[in-house]
Parts: C-alpha cells; sequence; structure tokens
C-alpha cells in the first residue's frame, strides 16, 4: 500500500469539546482588546497629530474641526443608544463640558470676527492719504462712550446713556465715514419666566444674559440696558455680514446657556430674540433705532430664537434654531 495515499484516506477529528469551552472566551476577549487598542491608538494619533499642528495654525484648524466631528459621531450614538442612563455626576460633567467647548468656540469666532473687521478697514475705498487711515483707527479707538447713569440691577449703562451712545456712534460713522451697528437683545418668554420663577428669578436670568453680552462683544463695543427686558450693543466699525455673524454668535450662546437659579439646580432653557440694524453717514439716532427696533419686532413676532437683520431696505430673516 502506497504510505502517502493511506495517510491523506485517514479521517480528519473534530475539535475536542474541552477546547471549544475556551476558544470562545479567548475569541470575546480578544476582540474586546482590539477594540480597546484601537480606541487608545485613537486618542493618542489625535494627541500626536495636535502636537505636530500647534506648529501649523491651519493644520491646528483642521485637527480641530476633524475631532469636532468625530465627537459629534461620538455623541450621536450615545443620543440613539437607550440602554444607557447617566446618572446625576455623569450629566454634570457633560454640561461642564458642553459650556467649556462653547465658551472656547464663541472666543474663537468673535476674534476671527473682530479680525475680519479690522482687515476690512484696510481693504474699504482707498482714502485721500495715510495720514487720514490713521486717523480712522484712532476715532475707532478713542469713541468716549457714555457709562452714566446706569442701571440699578445690571449695573450697565442705562436706556438714556445708551441714546446718548447712539448718538456717538452717528457721529463716528459722519466723522470717519465708516458704519456702525446696532444689536438689540430682548429675553424671550418674559411674563412666563416671572410667573414660573417670581421677579428674583427673572433677575437671575437678566444677570446671567449681563455676563453672556460683556463677554461676547469686542473691546470697542459697549453693552447697555435698553428695557426692562432688553438690552442694546452698539458697535463701530461693523458691516452688515460682520454685524449678523456677531449677533448670531450672541444668539447661539444665550440659546446654550446652562441657565439656572441656584448652584446645582436644574437648568432652564431661555432664549432672546434679536434685532440688528447698520448705521451710515447721513444717518440719524430715529432712523437706526427705529430699524434695529422693527428687526426686534419682527423677530418676536415670528417666535423664540430668532435674529432678523435690516439690510438696505427691507428687514431678513437670518436664522432660527
Amino acid at each position: 500500500m502506497n504510505p502517502v495515499l493511506a495517510s491523506e484516506s485517514l479521517p480528519t477529528s473534530s475539535m475536542p469539546p474541552d477546547l471549544w469551552i475556551w476558544a470562545v472566551p479567548t475569541l470575546v476577549l480578544t476582540a474586546i482588546l482590539g477594540f480597546l487598542a484601537g480606541v487608545y491608538l485613537e486618542r493618542s494619533s489625535v494627541s500626536r497629530r495636535l502636537d505636530r499642528a500647534k506648529r501649523d495654525l491651519s493644520r491646528l484648524f483642521t485637527v480641530v474641526m476633524d475631532s469636532l466631528e468625530s465627537a459629534q459621531s461620538a455623541c450621536a450614538i450615545l443620543e440613539r443608544t437607550t440602554e444607557f442612563a447617566m446618572n446625576s455626576s455623569q450629566v454634570e460633567q457633560l454640561n461642564q463640558k458642553r459650556n467649556s467647548l462653547l465658551d472656547s468656540l464663541t472666543a474663537i469666532a468673535n476674534r476671527a470676527i473682530a479680525s475680519r473687521a479690522a482687515a476690512s478697514l484696510h481693504e474699504s475705498e482707498p482714502r485721500p492719504s495715510s495720514q487720514r487711515a490713521t486717523q480712522d483707527v484712532s476715532e475707532i479707538e478713542s469713541i468716549d462712550w457714555a457709562m452714566e447713569p446706569t442701571d440699578s440691577h445690571t449695573k450697565l449703562p442705562n436706556r438714556e446713556a445708551f441714546e446718548e451712545n447712539a448718538e456717538k456712534l452717528i457721529e463716528f460713522a459722519e466723522q470717519s465715514g465708516l458704519d456702525g451697528g446696532v444689536l438689540l437683545i430682548k429675553v424671550d418668554k418674559q411674563r412666563q419666566l416671572i410667573q414660573r420663577f417670581g421677579e428674583g428669578g427673572f433677575k437671575g436670568f437678566l444677570e446671567a444674559t449681563t455676563r453672556i453680552l460683556c463677554k461676547s462683544i469686542r473691546d470697542e463695543d459697549v453693552v447697555c440696558k435698553y428695557g426692562a427686558d432688553t438690552f442694546g450693543i452698539l458697535m463701530p466699525d461693523v458691516h452688515g455680514d460682520d454685524g449678523r455673524r456677531i449677533a448670531d454668535t450672541i444668539r447661539n450662546t444665550i440659546r446654550h446657556h446652562n441657565f439656572r437659579l441656584e448652584e446645582g439646580g436644574p437648568e432652564i432653557f431661555v432664549t432672546a430674540s434679536l434685532g440688528f440694524a447698520t448705521c451710515g453717514p447721513g444717518d440719524n439716532t430715529y432712523l437706526l433705532l427705529n430699524r434695529a427696533g422693527d428687526a426686534l419686532a419682527k423677530s418676536e413676532r415670528r417666535g423664540r430664537n430668532q435674529l432678523h437683520v435690516y439690510s438696505g431696505d427691507e428687514l431678513e430673516h437670518c436664522i432660527s434654531s
């Protein structure tokens, strides 16, 4: 008999049952370890990319956007996972991360807007001489805003000071030939908030809104108390597009702010309606405030968390969400 053929004809033996008992857990453990290794390598990869990107700002922006997209995808999976219920500590951690991230993104966006506004000063129509261009910049930095009289609660310049500052803004536009902007912000559902949380609670919301606005403006802007539930921001050297971006950033910041009446208390949903208008040479205070007021009224009629911009001869509905 041919030994080779004899060996090929032998039947193969099956795996002993005892080996299966150990094989299945081993495969599961291997899969888990592989998954954890992938997560670790991904996190270390992001860390290495950040270290390299610190030397290249454009690359750093790409890394930030990629990281945000990955975080958004992970959050979407967690949102759809009904089996996982977060405890109070995890909810608090999530809120802290959200607020910290929102503050950072807001600061980055506002700085970019301010840089664009400064750059647009040098890209505008040619001036008669370089001396005039230097004078325009000094005018922007030296507007002497009226800071008194103040609102008794928020300590911001009150309605009287706001109107005086509006006149200063018009004067600035006349002297420099540059546009300015007025943004009116009104807290939504004032009556309902007072009914639910009382006058003291509503004042707490106004205090929080005051802090948000003061953090959101540029150095050359001023925040005033325009009405019982309304704020006004006056902004020199702001074109329509830049004003719209600033206004929308503020709208989003208020919308996503973690309003609480007391430390550790429940989060309260508060929004605001906004109206923005620009002014230029030849305008007057009445026209400017009328435009901003019309834009704000249109936002209120349309619903909460709205932004309207007076652009040219018509009102433009910008965004709501």
